[in-house]
């Protein structure tokens, strides 16, 4: 993610308390980048460093170029605080815009798109705040195409881990059966899922540990967007006595033994 644009983001959502700074933290970039189709038409060559987010699902949508890699969180903070004369927040179409800086000129806004869809951005560095305004129409008019598309997936769906030196032998994990995802009404929007979990676990096994992936692939980003499956149960190690006959089945039957 890029620091610059990044700790722009961060220092206005904050201060402005549009979004908390643990929410922050926890946004999503795995997916990253976003796809070849979906980029088209993003005015890259006129914007050098900005991140945008969706707000409805913490992910990050696209940014651009690493800079700033050598300045501390502490001096931009300072920085930051020290321009209040310099800053003016304006309505650019209906998109709320946040100013800051003068010889150079960065932008922080939120936007919420004709399907609902809400999204924070920052980006800097631009000549004049006329170019800037001229940029920030094209970006608004680049996430129009986004909407937000729940896939549900009928059942109780469950899969069965094998148990190793546990007083259990195996360990029901449930998939979720329902997954908010940010597409591109430009494309089409055929969503692939994905489940990879272990093979077998050994004990102990603690109520939210992980046990495996669920992988749903879009067109929206290049990486699969991925949710963690955790054990919703505790699993104590057994005696002895079950180790070693657990350690024999696994030597001869391999990872399934204990479904046997």
């Amino acid at each position: 993610m890029s620091r610059a644009s990044t700790i722009a983001l961060m220092l206005y959502c904050i201060s402005h308390g549009v979004v908390p700074a643990h929410e922050l933290a926890q946004l999503e970039t795995l997916q990253l980048p976003i796809s070849v189709k979906v980029e088209d038409k993003f005015p890259t060559e006129l914007v050098p460093h900005f991140i945008i987010i969706n707000n409805n699902l913490s992910l990050v949508v696209h940014e651009h170029d690493p800079v700033l890699d050598q300045i501390t969180l502490h001096d931009t903070c300072h920085t930051f605080n020290q321009s209040g004369t310099n800053e003016t927040t304006e309505m650019c179409d209906t998109a709320m815009v946040h100013f800051f800086g003068t010889s150079q000129v960065g932008c922080v806004f939120s936007y919420k798109n004709k399907h609902g869809c809400e999204f924070t951005c920052a980006a800097c560095w631009f000549a004049s705040k006329s170019v800037a305004i001229t940029v920030i129409r094209l970006i608004l008019k680049w996430l129009d195409q986004f909407f937000i598309s729940e896939v549900t997936y009928g059942g109780d769906e469950s899969i069965e881990v094998p148990v190793f030196y546990g007083t259990q032998n195996v360990i029901t994990v449930t998939l979720p059966q329902k997954q908010r995802l940010l597409l591109s009404e430009r494309y089409p929007n055929e969503v692939r899922r994905i489940v990879l979990y272990r093979t077998a676990i050994g004990a102990p096994i603690y109520n939210g540990d992980t046990v495996g992936h669920v992988h749903y692939i879009t067109t929206t980003f290049q990486n699969p967007l991925s949710r963690q499956l955790y054990a919703q149960q505790v699993i104590e190690k057994a005696g002895i006595w079950k180790t070693i006959v657990d350690s024999f089945k696994y030597a001869i039957f391999g990872p399934s033994a204990n479904l046997n």
